[in-house]
């Protein structure tokens, strides 16, 4: 599922409240196996997915439809055509903005189960992946994967682990 969206994305709600409702029964597995599969597809979704042109094409339509006129003065339209910026943000923050409708997908994927330390080691190395994958995406609210990972990092076991939790929870706070 998540790399169909990476590929062909879609920010609808009607997709979205589909796809979380299959990661949800997916979850009810209570498999090991299975939650491994969702940690490493969602964190190919983070790495490698949406793109601009597809996370909602009729409003790059509209935009374009809008800035026809406009290229005609502009050294070969290519100002007119490119998304605003707001002052002070960079293309990253650009592609905050393109994932933020896929982000409540991602953390209903993250958030399960309320006591990650229960797992195999393997689930929660993929689980931690995600995690760091997810901070160095940029969050629309870190404080979120922050409150799910500090009671993790207390009771984590495994120190590589530890030390990656603590990477990303460091990560969460610097983006408060």
């Amino acid at each position: 599922m998540f790399k169909i969206l990476s590929t062909h994305p879609t920010s609808s709600a009607e997709v979205l409240d589909l796809s979380t409702r299959i990661v949800k029964h997916a979850q009810g597995a209570r498999s090991n196996a299975v939650d491994v599969a969702l940690y490493e597809s969602a964190k190919f979704f983070v790495a490698n997915g949406p793109t601009t042109k597809g996370v909602d094409v009729g409003a790059d339509r509209s935009r374009d439809q809008n800035t026809a006129g406009a290229s005609d003065g502009v050294d070969g339209g290519a100002l007119a055509t490119a998304p605003p910026f707001r002052t002070g943000e960079t293309s990253e923050v650009g592609g905050r903005r393109e994932f933020e409708p896929f982000q409540p997908l991602v953390m209903a994927v993250f958030a399960w189960p309320k006591e990650p330390w229960r797992q195999p080691e393997r689930t929660r190395k993929s689980r931690v992946d995600l995690a760091l994958a997810f901070v160095q995406r940029g969050m629309q609210a870190p404080a979120t994967l922050a409150a799910i990972l500090d009671p993790w990092l207390v009771e984590e076991r495994s120190r590589p682990l530890r030390e990656d939790i603590q990477r990303a929870c460091q990560a969460c706070k610097r983006d408060l």
